[in-house]
């Protein structure tokens, strides 16, 4: 895309020392927009996010453009294929709006901002430590839990049971799990968690501000934006839970989820952006969540041996709908929808709640200076004709899904879609998915896992034609040009390990021996070192309660600090767990009189481990990566004009899959079943327990933990074919697993390290030459980063292996500990007889969600001559000097000639007094003015104060900026200061005059005349550049009013007459002036001899002809298509 240079636009030519970010800081914008000649491939050239093969697809619809903030609005579509149960957007399946902005999230446990959450208060937990709740008998009626057991207790509510069965009163449980929260505003997102002390993290630690009253958030970012977000949209989800056995669960509860809308953005100049929103509400199911228990022994003590459980839900959106956005430079965007619902999210009633159903977008109006235009969407559905009415009723909304069909904007054809498949997807509810919940023929509602006893299910292996299914294969452009999409399954390296372990069973016995002369029998037995303990069960039968004098067979076993009694509560056979250390023991059975049935069977597996054998092999996963990117020219030609391949695999194996994931699809596990009970009989607590092996319907390992998606890639190379670009770039980029807490199910959420994966480390771009019919390196970059993260210390403390409960040492680095604590067993209280305590029983697992400062620390660039040799190297390496506004403060740049070049950068909260800076004191004035942009005022940090350059240690330039308070926290630049090596800062430029939107109305160069500046258009574009004046206050009033209100009707004649009058009141200044087509850009320049040059635009806003006042055509520009 290149840009048409006008050589008579206004021009600032500062000294040619100042340094770089100084001048782009102080620019004060006041050229306007130069006509752009759009280049051919204005929509197709599509990038790629390499690490996950997700082509960035989108189709621009506006800019709001203010001074110093763009809002970009656009559609944007993900090509990572339909999930079975996914819904579309109110734009269609796969695409999405982004217009504002908004936070949600994540909740893990209870939602952080409700009254029990995470923020609720009023309890601490140590974070530095694992936790061991113990209840010690200390002796006859009394009892002493530890710290730890005293707050499990209080964190789960207080779960106490009598013996009787009936609960004591109790408390609600707390949340002691961060959840994670997510934002976006503009083309910015990223995400955050709040620590124990309420305040917000983002993750990686960024320089931004984020405070939260509970209902609302606010966010600046470094450059001192506001965006508000208060705007909320609540979704809840009833779940009603079923089986046929009580202990296994049942019952409902409810959710309830907060997403907060971005309301409006108020820019450091005072300029603002405003967002209102619709309200709509609607109503949908679910997929129905199973999950089957098949009991290991027919010993199940009153337990099931097998059962299903399952979870169905319903969640009911009071969603907000954006309505439109204005800003403060008259922008308005109107969002129109269609009048009835749409078939996938019909009107419905929810108890006496009424609920409107979901519309899909229909237009997006565009209103600026009096011009309107509009975006239209064409829809249609997919399981539906074509020609089907979209209004239709339909009694099975789940078998539908929103379709975009094409985007049309006013005057030019259409953007036309094209999907894979023949408009057919399966109903949202089906069971008939893969492991990652892609569309698959194998798919079913289990995993088949015959080797824990689970024969029924589906293989749920990806299918690729599948998958494509009703994604985007093509776009059609309004230029007649074209991209098509081709896509093929993800796949990932698998080291698959061989168990070649060696498992023997043992057992130790004894019997009644109606043989035997003595009354108490032993035998002896050993667990070794390599027992499984899952596998120690014993098995007896003794004479039930209460003792007989003259029939009795009791049985117990002793051991290192052992002593355990086992009876049978009524004569029969019972089994339970053993817990045994490594050790000898004892079998015991005391016999008197005749009981046939009486034994004492203990067993155990032991393990003999042999190293295993490894193999390694690309496995296909679910979803989809780009395969291919082919752009045609207009007119439906067939040669392509650029074909992009991708390959993600290694560099030096073009075999082996550089794809990573985060978790196999994993869903089952051994469970043990437990209840305690008071046996009334023997006034003595029972625990009975049974293990199962235990299979949910979907993966109990989460999926999605790289960067939100399944698979990343470490190694990827992009193939250009263009007539006039032939080559190849291979990618490296960072990866890192995360760390995985000991395995509890639910399972915990591992320790995040996203923020250090899918960072680019090398990349070499190769081009091929004809002459020599091979390919020629060209250029390489490496990158390294400084990660200011404190991992687990496994030295001193050993139980971090599986945990994190190392304290954060680094600047900018905040941890929160989650801890997911489960009651296994509620404390039970007997008061039947002597009073005694059963101690409640927990599991406990934990994770932490990280905020740490990363930065590129060294890029290292080679570039080869076209031979492929003699590579000349330049190292930048970067500082971030006060971690306080973490912005870059020295670059260092050294080339492979010995030359060292060192820029300087001092920001706000560098200013600690007024003789900070190397250089004149700052006034009072000027340090006051500067306070107010730092951290924890107006949040200007990224604002660049003072800047110097140094070559080879001696001192080049010097460049400096003041800044001046002009109330309503507009801080505006003052003057600027230079100077060459180390003479002392001179002023060169000084700004006299600002109007309310912050634009610079006079300013002056040092020993020059005064330039004036008139702003239009509300104040977004200068209408005239006035020199040779004294100074602003010297030009006529009404004539400065009369220009301004002509620019602000939007008609074009009046403006130039108004701009004539103003001219001719000035007859010894220098009069330049503007005026501009509302929504397109420059529409004529008048220059100071008093001649105009027009500009206009075809059909796409692209610039077509330039003419002189004369009407005669001095450049002329066309659009073609290479081939």
């Amino acid at each position: 895309m290149r840009k048409l240079l006008l050589n008579n636009l206004l021009c600032f030519c500062l000294p040619f020392f100042m340094t770089a970010q100084i001048i782009e800081r102080i620019d004060p914008q006041i050229t306007p927009p130069s006509p752009e000649a759009s280049a051919l491939f204005k929509s197709t050239e599509i990038p790629v996010s390499l690490t996950t093969g997700i082509p960035a697809i989108s189709i621009p619809i506006y800019e709001i453009k203010l001074k110093d903030y763009t809002l970009p609005i656009l559609l944007k579509y993900n090509s990572s294929g339909i999930r079975v149960n996914e819904m579309a957007s109110s734009v269609g399946l796969g695409w999405s709006l982004e217009a504002g902005g908004m936070i949600s999230s994540s909740v893990v446990g209870l939602p952080d901002l409700d009254s029990y959450g995470y923020l609720s208060g009023g309890f601490s937990f140590p974070e530095d430590r694992m936790l061991n709740p113990e209840l010690v008998h200390t002796g006859a009626g009394t009892y002493e839990p530890n710290e730890d057991y005293i707050l499990c207790m209080e964190l789960m509510g207080n779960p106490i049971v009598n013996s009787d069965g009936s609960p004591n009163p109790s408390s609600t449980a707390l949340d002691t799990q961060p959840d994670i929260f997510y934002y976006s505003f503009g083309n910015r997102n990223g995400k955050f968690f709040f620590s124990r002390d309420g305040k917000a993290n983002p993750v990686p630690f960024e320089p931004i501000e984020i405070q939260n009253s509970r209902s609302s958030f606010t966010i600046k970012d470094e450059k001192g934006n506001t965006f508000v977000y208060d705007v909320s949209e609540l979704t809840n989800t009833i779940y009603a839970g079923y089986s046929g056995y009580p202990d296994f669960g049942g019952g409902g509860y409810t959710i309830r989820n907060y997403s907060y809308y971005l309301s409006s953005i108020k820019t450091t100049r005072g300029e603002t952006i405003t967002f209102t929103y619709r309200d709509i509400g609607y109503t949908y199911q679910n997929p129905v969540s199973y999950v089957r228990y098949r009991a290991m022994s027919n010993q199940n003590y009153g337990f099931p041996a097998s059962l299903e459980t399952r979870l169905e839900s319903t969640s009911i959106v009071h969603e907000k709908s954006i309505k439109s956005i204005t800003s403060s430079n008259m922008d308005r965007i109107d969002f129109i929808y269609e009048s009835c619902p749409r078939l996938d999210q019909p009107a419905a009633t929810w108890g006496s709640v009424n609920l409107t159903g979901g519309n899909a977008l229909k237009k997006i109006r565009i209103t600026r200076s009096g011009k309107t235009e509009d975006i239209t969407l064409n829809h249609g559905y997919f399981n539906l004709n074509e020609d089907g009415d979209p209004c239709t009723k339909s009694p099975s909304a789940n078998r539908y899904r929103l379709k975009l069909n094409s985007v049309k904007r006013d005057g030019e054809p259409a953007h036309v879609f094209e999907y894979y498949g023949t408009n057919r997807l399966p109903n949202r509810l089906s069971e008939s998915g893969d492991h990652w919940g892609y569309y698959s023929s194998s798919g079913g509602r289990y995993f088949k896992e015959p080797q824990i006893g689970f024969d029924t299910g589906g293989e749920r292996d990806p299918n690729l034609e599948y998958t494509k299914d009703g994604v985007l294969k093509k776009i059609i452009y309004p230029t007649g040009g074209s991209t098509v999409f081709d896509y093929e399954l993800n796949e990932a390296r698998d080291t698959l390990k061989i168990d070649n372990d060696e498992t023997v069973h043992r057992s130790a016995s004894l019997y009644y021996d109606p043989e035997s002369s003595v009354s108490h029998r032993t035998r002896d037995f050993t667990i070794p070192s390599n027992v499984d303990p899952a596998s120690m069960a014993v098995r007896y039968q003794t004479t039930p309660p209460p003792a007989v004098a003259d029939k009795r067979f009791d049985v117990w076993i002793t051991g290192p600090d052992t002593f355990l009694t086992f009876q049978s509560h009524d004569g029969d056979s019972e089994m339970q767990p053993l817990n045994l250390s490594p050790g000898n023991y004892t079998l015991h059975v005391e016999q008197i009189g005749d009981f046939d049935l009486g034994h004492i069977f203990v067993s155990w597996t032991e393990t003999t481990v042999n190293p295993p054998s490894t193999e390694y092999k690309n496995v296909k996963l679910g979803g989809l990566r780009i395969k291919s990117i082919i752009e045609y020219g207009e007119n439906g030609s067939d040669e392509p004009a650029m074909k992009r391949s991708y390959r993600y695999t290694l560099p030096e194996n073009n075999t082996i899959s550089s794809g990573k994931i985060s978790n196999k699809p994993e869903y089952s596990f051994s469970y043990t079943k437990r209840k305690r009970e008071f046996n009334q009989s023997t006034q003595s607590v029972v625990e009975r327990s049974a293990r199962y092996w235990v299979q949910h319907s979907q993966s109990i390992q989460p999926l999605m933990g790289l960067q939100g998606y399944h698979v990343m890639y470490s190694h990827v190379r992009e193939i250009r074919e263009g007539p006039e670009d032939m080559g190849y770039t291979d990618y490296r980029f960072s990866f890192v697993g995360d760390l995985k807490s000991y395995v509890t199910y639910p399972a915990t959420p591992p320790t995040s390290y996203d923020w250090r994966r899918g960072l680019l480390r090398e990349k070499n771009y190769y081009e091929y030459n004809s002459e020599k019919e091979k390919y020629i390196k060209r250029k390489r970059v490496e990158n390294k980063y400084k990660f200011l993260y404190t991992p687990p210390d496994y030295v001193q403390n050993p139980s971090e292996s599986g945990g994190h409960y190392t304290p954060p040492v680094h600047p900018n680095e905040k941890h929160a500990l989650g801890r997911r604590i489960q009651c296994v067993l509620p404390e039970m209280v007997v008061t039947a007889g002597s009073y005694s305590r059963w101690a409640a029983r927990f599991e406990i697992s934990s994770y932490k969600l990280i905020s740490s400062w990363y930065y590129l620390e060294k890029s290292i660039e080679e570039n080869f001559d076209e031979n492929g040799e003699n590579p000349v190297n330049v190292t930048m390496t970067n500082y971030f000097d006060n971690a306080k506004h973490a912005q870059l403060t020295r670059r260092e740049e050294k080339n492979s000639r010995g030359k060292t070049l060192i820029s300087k950068t001092f920001y706000p909260d560098d200013v600690t007094s007024n003789s900070s800076l190397d250089g004149d004191n700052l006034t009072p004035e000027e340090y006051n003015a500067i306070n107010k942009l730092k951290e924890g005022n107006l949040h200007r940090i990224a604002e660049p104060i003072q800047e110097e350059t140094w070559q080879n240690g001696k001192k080049l330039s010097t460049s400096r900026i003041t800044y001046k308070d002009l109330g309503n926290e507009l801080i505006v630049p003052d003057t600027i200061f230079t100077s060459k090596g180390t003479t002392k800062l001179k002023p060169r430029m000084v700004y006299h005059k600002y109007d309310k939107y912050g634009n610079p109305e006079e300013l002056s160069l040092i020993g020059a005349p005064h330039i004036v500046y008139l702003w239009g258009y509300n104040g977004r574009y200068p209408i005239a550049k006035i020199e040779n004046v004294t100074s602003y206050s010297n030009i006529p009033p009404a004539l400065i009013s009369a220009a301004k209100n002509a620019s602000n009707s939007g008609i074009e004649e009046n403006l130039i007459e108004a701009l004539n009058d103003l001219r001719e009141a000035l007859p010894k200044a220098r009069v330049t002036t503007y005026t501009y087509k509302p929504l397109i850009g420059v529409s004529t320049i008048t220059d100071l001899r008093g001649k105009k040059t027009t500009y206009t635009y075809d059909t796409f806003n692209r610039l077509e002809f330039i003419k002189d006042e004369t009407n005669r055509l001095l450049e002329e520009y066309k659009y073609h298509y290479k081939n």
